[in-house]
This record gives C-alpha cells, structure tokens and sequence, in this order.
C-alpha cells in the first residue's frame, strides 16, 4: 500500500468523527492520580474504584521530555489500579502525576457489589443491613466487557532523504466475567499491526503481522472458592513480575487472605509477535496481606527457566507496598539471580540484578514529595532477551539512580513541581533536573497553563531546555499542547538544536466512543519530521 493510500485510509477516519460527534455526548471527567510502582509492563496507581477508575478506562501519562503515552487500567481496588502500556513501554518516572478520564456520570466506588437481601423473613423491623447474603456466581449473569479500537501514526521526514512512515494497529481487548456460571472469566486481547516505509531510493516495505497478548480462561474467580486456575497466555496475576506465560497457574487463598501457588509453561519472546516455544519456566509464589484495609502487601516468588532444553535462570523476586499512614507511603520490588560455579564472567552466588525502592510523602492535599532509588544489572541469559552486550558489560555493567520530585500548592492556582535526579553507572556519572510551575483557570476555567526549565546530563547527550504548556478539558473533551526548546551537546559532534512541538485532543464521541488526536513537529539542527496520529475506541 503506497503513502497516498495510507493518508486516505487515516483521513477517511477522522472525516468520520463529525458524525460520531453528533451522537450524545458522555462528558469526560479528569482524574489525577500518581505512579507508585513500575513492573514491567504493569504501572501501578495512587488511584482505584474510590475515584471511579474502572479497568478499560484510558490513562495519559507524560514521560519526562518525553511524548505522552497512553495506558489502560486493567484492574482496579478501592485505592489503586495497575495499567499497561499501550503499545511500547516508555521510561515513567515513580512519583510522575498521570491523568485518567472517566466518565462524568459515572458514580465513584466502582460499580455495585454482587450483594442483595435475602427475601426469606424480611421485615421492616430488621436493621437496614441485615440479612445480607452473597449472590451465588450460578445466580449471576455473565458480563461480557471489552474495547475495540483502531489507532495509525503517521510520520513523514524531510531531513535529507524524504521519509514515510505507517504504523497502524487494530486490536480486540475482550472480557467475560461468570462466563460458564462458574465465576470464571475468559480473557482476549489481540492486535494487528501494518507497518509501512517509504524511503527516497529504496524499495518501499509493508508487513503486517498479528500478536495474541492474552487468551486465558481463569476458573473458580470468586469469593466463595478459596482455588483458583488460569489456563492459556497471561500475566501473573500474584506476581507480574515473571512474565507472561503459556501455561496453567494454580493460586490457592489460605484463611489469613494470603495467597500461594505455581504455575507452569511457556515463556514468549520479547519480539513483536510474542513467538514461543524456546523457553520454558517453573515458578512459586507466596503474597501476604496485613492491616485493616490490606495496606500492606508483600510478594515472593522464584522461578527456574530453560531455554532449548538447557537451564537458563534461576530468579528470586519480590515485591511490597505499604500505606503506613495517609502521609506515608512505601513500595519497592526486587530481583536476584542466582548463579553456579561455570557461568562466566559471573561469579557463584546471588547477584542484585534489580531493586526499586520508593518512598511517598503527603501530609496534605497542597503539598507532597518522592524519593526512589532503583538498580539495575545485567543478567546472564541464554535467552535471547537483551541487546547484546559485552562480557566486561556482563561482568561490571550496573546503573543506579536516586531521584527525588515534589510539588506544592502556593495558591488555590497555582503548583510548583521540582525534580532532581543522579545516575551512576560503571564507567560514568549524570545527573539532571526541573522545575515547572503551573497556573490553573488562569484565562479560563478547567485550564492549566504551564513553564518549565530542565537539564540532563546522560551517557551520550546533554541536554538543556524550556517548555511552555497549555491543557484544557471539560464536557468537550481534553486538549493539551506543549512546546519545547532545547539544546543538545553531542560531545565531538558538537551543539545541535532540537525543538518539538507537540499537540492533542481526547474526547468522547457518545457513551462508549472516544477519540484521541495528537500531533508532533520537530524541528531544528538536521530536524524536520512531522508525526500525525488518531487513537478511535469503543467500549462496551
């Protein structure tokens, strides 16, 4: 398919927004939330069902001088809520405020609980409460759930040889609740991606491939089995720190609330089309729960994996979040390889290969702060996981970074936000900053003006810069809009200019139909590219 056809085919979508737009409009409403922890995919939140989050909702979050991404809440407590990348992870910062848009009519507290009053002797001298009872998963209906959505970005760059770009995906993110009447729950999530690149003296290229995320059926999933089974491809859902997996988890749920099990399969590659068949992995896990309200978790688990039939790793993992007041709060995860006497260059024993510690200070609504500190080192895997790397990388290559971010209130308007970090690795040292102060219903209601100053110091680049921002939402959905000036010190190959212009809108066309545009110039030094891009989706 040429370039031309790719523009007709993104046109003809967004021509096709006016008509949705006429449908009745679902006001969206804002809801700020914080990153509290990172795991793999999974990006955990200071925000759950209490704030109305529910699972398929969309989070926007904005790495640091980065582009902002998108997320989807995949699960949801009263206080919480983990999320996944859609598309490619990117770097997000514990502690980075993320925006989640819900619905303006949707009540907080996630929805009505499967609880009713039994018919048999009720009067109405009894106390409202009582007597109350589960409803039976054989009693309920099933509930079928999901978002089907198409999204296309669309890059074109004139910086020496013209340059096109689609890449477009389709996917079907699909869930059945109480499916069989079992409280079990079938679980899809697929996405076709068309990738096209035309440039100037070379043959053009189109592929498309297609990637099952998840296909699962999880049984015994309710309150009256204290057994649960999960059988296909899925993420573990006690410790997503292992993977996913083809495979079968077994979970079992003691008296004291604490969970344990094993789960046994495949390890998909980390490639574009999660390919299988290579590895294989065993693992054990245990997760307890303490306090009133659960606000402490911890989580261990280990596993041993086999790439081509020969022993590949053998992994210890963990995890904890703690909320030890309303102004304290802690989280960290673990991960330790264990390795013999002939795994050159590493020596016998156990090896930190990643820690990451955070720690959340809030003592009011005005003002709140962020210490983390993560390490990383460089496993030794037969499977085919990381870049390659060098034996003396293998050997010594380690990066920590300690960083610490705050803000606070001056006014009712008007926010100062502050971030400081400092890297390390085996060869060098870095660091950087910023600081922004933002100015809300200045020019109008529900609008958020913002001006930053930033600096960073990494392995190749330098960097310093400005950035002027402007968000706007209401019934109308949300727009934002940011520009950014910075220069580059590429060391021997000298000072380079890199500005960017970036730009979008989110909104909803109807109850269950949302639209995301955005748009990004970049431009300066052997810079001119232009990326245009929609997100369309429907829930239901």
């Amino acid at each position: 398919m040429s370039a031309s056809s790719q523009l007709t085919l993104v046109a003809a979508v967004v021509a096709s927004v006016p008509a949705l737009r006429a449908q009745q409009q679902a006001p969206l409403r804002r809801v700020e939330a914080r990153v509290t922890a990172l795991s793999g995919n999974s990006v955990h939140l200071d925000q759950g069902s209490d704030a109305g989050i529910e699972p398929g909702d969309r989070v926007r979050a904005t790495p640091t001088g980065g582009a902002p991404v998108e997320l989807i809440v995949r699960a949801a407590t009263r206080q919480s809520a983990r999320c996944e990348f859609v598309g490619s992870p990117a770097l997000i910062d514990v502690g980075a405020l993320v925006e989640v848009f819900v619905p303006e009519d949707r009540t907080s507290g996630g929805g009505a609980l499967p609880w009713r009053y039994a018919e048999e002797g009720w009067n109405t001298n009894l106390p409202l409460l009582a007597p109350v009872q589960g409803v039976m998963p054989s009693e309920r209906e099933s509930t079928w759930t999901g978002r089907l959505f198409q999204s296309a970005d669309w890059t074109t760059d004139r910086a020496g040889a013209e340059q096109d770009y689609l890449f477009a995906r389709t996917g079907l993110d699909l869930r059945v609740d109480n499916a069989t009447g079992r409280g079990d729950q079938f679980g899809f999530d697929g996405e076709l991606f068309h990738r096209f690149a035309s440039v100037d003296g070379q043959d053009e290229e189109s592929t498309v491939r297609g990637r099952i995320d998840r296909l699962s059926w999880r049984f015994d999933d309710s309150r009256e089995r204290s057994q649960r089974f999960e059988l296909g491809r899925f993420l573990s859902s006690e410790m997503p720190q292992l993977g996913v997996i083809d495979g079968v988890e077994f979970v079992q749920r003691a008296e004291s609330g604490a969970r344990y099990g094993a789960s046994v399969g495949l390890l998909p590659a980390w490639n574009s089309t999660l390919s299988t068949g290579d590895d294989v992995q065993a693992a054990l896990f245990y997760r307890t729960f303490a306090g009133a309200e659960q606000q402490f978790t911890a989580g261990a688990a280990v596993q041993k994996t086999w790439h081509e039939g020969k022993a590949d790793r053998d992994l210890v993992v963990g995890d904890f979040s703690w909320r030890a007041s309303e102004s304290w709060r802690f989280s960290g995860a673990t991960s330790i390889d264990i390795y013999g006497g002939d795994e050159a260059p590493k020596s016998s024993g156990a090896e930190l290969t990643e820690l990451h510690l955070a720690a959340f200070w809030s003592p009011k609504a005005s003002h709140a702060a962020t210490l983390t500190y993560s390490h990383i080192a460089w496993p030794l895997l037969l499977r085919d996981e990381l870049p390659p790397i060098t034996a003396a990388t293998l050997a010594d290559g380690v990066v920590d970074r300690v960083a610490l971010s705050a803000w606070r209130d001056l006014t009712k308007r008007v926010r100062l936000w502050g971030r400081i970090d400092q890297w390390r690795d085996e060869d060098q040292s870095g660091g950087g900053g910023e600081v922004r102060v933002s100015w809300r219903d200045l020019v109008v209601d529900s609008s958020e003006i913002s001006a930053a100053l930033f600096t960073g110091a990494g392995q190749v680049v330098d960097v310093n810069g400005a950035r002027v921002g402007w968000r706007q939402w209401g019934g109308w959905g949300a727009w934002f809009a940011t520009f950014e000036l910075a220069k580059q010190d590429l060391g021997a190959g000298g000072e380079v200019d890199a500005n960017v212009l970036r730009g979008g809108w989110d909104g909803s066309l109807g109850r269950d139909w949302m639209l995301s545009l955005h748009a990004d110039l970049r431009t300066g030094d052997e810079q001119d590219a232009l990326t245009l891009g929609f997100l369309l989706q429907r829930r239901f």
